[in-house]
C-alpha cells in the first residue's frame, strides 16, 4: 500500500502510543504531556492535523506519534490496519504554501540514494470494506471517492510529503541514550562510522549541498549503523561550474546564505566568518612535526578522551592536517580502516566495563561488516598495484604513541 518513489519500501521513531484521530479522544504521549482532541499541543499543530484529516489521508489511518516540528512544517507517524491484520505505516510531513517545495524537489533528484531518507507515496489502497473500523464521527474520505482519487490527492498535494519511517530513531536520541548510560561506544563500532562514506557513491551530479546536517536530521537505518540524512528544506545545488568561479565565491563569502550557497557556510551559524582560521596544534613525531586542527584528539589527556582508541583519534587528526600533503590519501585511509576492523577487539578493547555497543542500545542483531568482506577481497592482491598507490614514506600513528 505504501511504496517509495524509487520502488522500494524514516522520520524517526521510538516509543509510540497510538492515538485515534477522533474528536472525542484525549490521551498522553511518551513524555506525559496532555494531548488534545487530535493529538496536538498547540493551535498550529491542530491546524496541521486537521489539514491531514480532512484533505488527504483516507479513513482508517490513525495518528501514532507526533515526531517533530520545525521551520518547514511538522511530521507525524500514521498507521492503518487492513482486514488481513497487516499494518501500514507512513510518515507525513505537513506544511503550508510552498514550504515543502524545495524538499520535494531534492528528494526527487536524490531518489534511490541509500544515504538519503526517501519519499513515499500512497499506492494500492485496500478496498474500503477491508479497512479496520473507525469511530463514526471520523471523516470517511472514501464516501463518494474511489481509492485511486485518494492516492492522487495525497501524492500530488504540495503541502504534504510522505517519508520512510525509521524505527530506531535519530542520532540525537542515540547520543542521549549513550549519555544516560555514561559509557563510551565500543572501539570497533567507532571505526564503523566510516560506513557513512559509502553514500558518496550516490552523490547527485548537480552537487547537492544539504546545509542542515545535524544529529536530529540523521536517522538510524534498520541495517545499523547506516545513517540516512533527512530534511532537505534548505538544500541547494553547488555545481562544477559554480565551483570554478573562484573570485565571485571569495567576494561573497562574508554575505552568507542569502547571497550564495557553498559548503563552507555552515560556519556562519557559529557567528564566525569563514575566513577566520581555527587554531592549529603542533604534533611532534620524532623529527617530523606537523600541524593539525584536530590537536585535542591527540594531546588531550583527560580520562574520557583516553578511552577512545588512539589510532582512531590520530587518523581523524591526520585528516585535519593544515598541509594537504600531510593528510592521508583515500587509499591509505581505507587501508587503515580495514586494518583496524581486522583486529580482535574483544581482546584489544580498553576499559571494556565503561563501553557498550550501539547495537545493544538499539536492541539490534549484529550484522556482518561489509568492510570485513571488502578487506578479504582487497588483501588477496597487492592494493598498491591495483590503485597505483604512491609509495612515499608515511608517518604511522604508532610512531606518535611511542
Amino acid at each position: 500500500m505504501l511504496s517509495s518513489i524509487t520502488g522500494g519500501a524514516g522520520i524517526t521513531g521510538g516509543d509510540k502510543k497510538i492515538m485515534q484521530a477522533d474528536a472525542e479522544n484525549t490521551t498522553q504521549d511518551s513524555k506525559s504531556r496532555n494531548i488534545n482532541h487530535l493529538g496536538c499541543e498547540h493551535e498550529q499543530t491542530d491546524l496541521f492535523l486537521m489539514h491531514l484529516n480532512w484533505t488527504s489521508l483516507p479513513r482508517g489511518f490513525r495518528l501514532v506519534k507526533i515526531l517533530g516540528k520545525g521551520s518547514f512544517g511538522m511530521a507525524c507517524l500514521f498507521e492503518m490496519t487492513d482486514g488481513n491484520g497487516q499494518k501500514h505505516q507512513i510518515v507525513v510531513k505537513a506544511g503550508t504554501g510552498n514550504d515543502l517545495l524545495r524538499e520535494r524537489t531534492y528528494l526527487a533528484r536524490l531518489a534511490g540514494a541509500r544515504h538519503i531518507l526517501q519519499q513515499q507515496v500512497l499506492s494500492g489502497l485496500p478496498p474500503p470494506a477491508s479497512i479496520e473500523p473507525t469511530p463514526p464521527n471520523m471523516l470517511n474520505l472514501f464516501d463518494g471517492h474511489p481509492p485511486g482519487s485518494i492516492q492522487q490527492t495525497f501524492n500530488l498535494d504540495p503541502t504534504l510529503l510522505g517519508l520512510e519511517f525509521m524505527k530506531y530513531g535519530d542520532v540525537h536520541s542515540l547520543l542521549k541514550k549513550a549519555g544516560h548510560h555514561q559509557k563510551t561506544w565500543k572501539t570497533e563500532e567507532l571505526w564503523f562510522i566510516f560506513h557513512c562514506l559509502d553514500g558518496q557513491a550516490a552523490n547527485n551530479d548537480e552537487g547537492v549541498v544539504h546545509f542542515d546536517i545535524e544529529p536530529e536530521n540523521g536517522h538510524m537505518h534498520n541495517a545499523t549503523p547506516i545513517v540516512k540524512i533527512g530534511d532537505m528544506g534548505v538544500a541547494q545545488t553547488f555545481t562544477q561550474r559554480e565551483r570554478r568561479q573562484l573570485w565571485p565565491l571569495l567576494s561573497w563569502r562574508r554575505v552568507g546564505k542569502p547571497a550564495i550557497y557553498t559548503p563552507i557556510m555552515w560556519q556562519l551559524i557559529l557567528g564566525v566568518y569563514p575566513d577566520q582560521p581555527p587554531r592549529a596544534a603542533k604534533i611532534d613525531i620524532m623529527s617530523s612535526p606537523f600541524w593539525t586542527y584536530g590537536g585535542l584528539l591527540v594531546l588531550d589527556q583527560s580520562e574520557s578522551t583516553q578511552r577512545i582508541d588512539f589510532e582512531l583519534r590520530f587518523t581523524v587528526a591526520a585528516c585535519m592536517s593544515h598541509l594537504p600533503s600531510h593528510r592521508p590519501t583515500m587509499v591509505e585511509l581505507e587501508e587503515q580502516i580495514l586494518e583496524a576492523l581486522g583486529h580482535d577487539w574483544a581482546a584489544r578493547e580498553t576499559v571494556p566495563d565503561k563501553k557498550f555497543s550501539m547495537r545493544e542500545l538499539l536492541r539490534h542483531l549484529k550484522t556482518q561488516s561489509q568492510y570485513r568482506l571488502r578487506a578479504t577481497r582487497l588483501h588477496r592482491e597487492d592494493p598498491t598495484r591495483l590503485v597505483g598507490l604512491s609509495l612515499r614514506p608515511r608517518l604511522h600513528p604508532r610512531q606518535v604513541q611511542s
